[in-house]
């Protein structure tokens, strides 16, 4: 899952069950040949870029849930902005990833969780007070996942998935809520 920065001048992506350099998120140059590796966790991934260069958000998966993490581009000790114990990320059965997504304005982290009916739904993160809201509500046997802002942050576009044969239609919807449209 590589995630590109916003002047397209580096790349960070994962690496696991690689016995030379280790697991973890790494960051590069584009056409660099030297990797600097951002965190040592295994279960990172899913990096996203703040709009101004200065983070990777990324998520921590691990047996007791999963986390939401900022790092500096340059390294350092990652900031854990969100903990939800006893759920991970959601990735569906063609093992997906899971992607999160940031504002434009930078100021709101997207991806997707299970709600109170325990289908995956788009959950929105403020930076401000780590406070969240879910802004979807899938029916009954559908979820949601793959938030991506629009340039102006007023829209979000998502997948939702349906039924067992995991049938994907893109949608929108606005930031504020309300009724996805197809």
């Amino acid at each position: 899952m590589p995630s590109f920065s916003p002047d397209g001048s580096q790349v960070t992506f994962t690496l696991t069950n690689d016995s030379k350099k280790g697991n973890g998120l790494y960051t590069a140059l584009v056409g660099g040949d030297k990797l600097l590796q951002l965190t040592d966790d295994p279960g990172d991934c899913c990096s996203a870029w703040s709009p101004d260069g200065q983070a990777v958000a990324f998520s921590r998966n691990s047996e007791n849930g999963f986390d939401i993490y900022t790092v500096s581009p340059l390294g350092g000790t990652p900031r854990k902005l969100y903990a939800r114990s006893q759920r991970k990320l959601y990735a569906y059965s063609t093992n997906r990833a899971q992607l999160l997504a940031w504002s434009p304005d930078g100021k709101l982290v997207a991806f997707s969780e299970a709600n109170a009916e325990g289908r995956p739904a788009i959950t929105l993160l403020s930076l401000a007070d780590h406070s969240t809201r879910h802004l979807t509500s899938p029916p009954v046997e559908h979820f949601d996942s793959q938030p991506a802002f629009s340039p102006d942050g007023k829209r979000m576009a998502f997948v939702r998935t349906s039924g067992p044969g995991a049938v994907d239609d893109l949608f929108l919807v606005p930031i504020e809520g309300g009724f996805p449209g197809a």
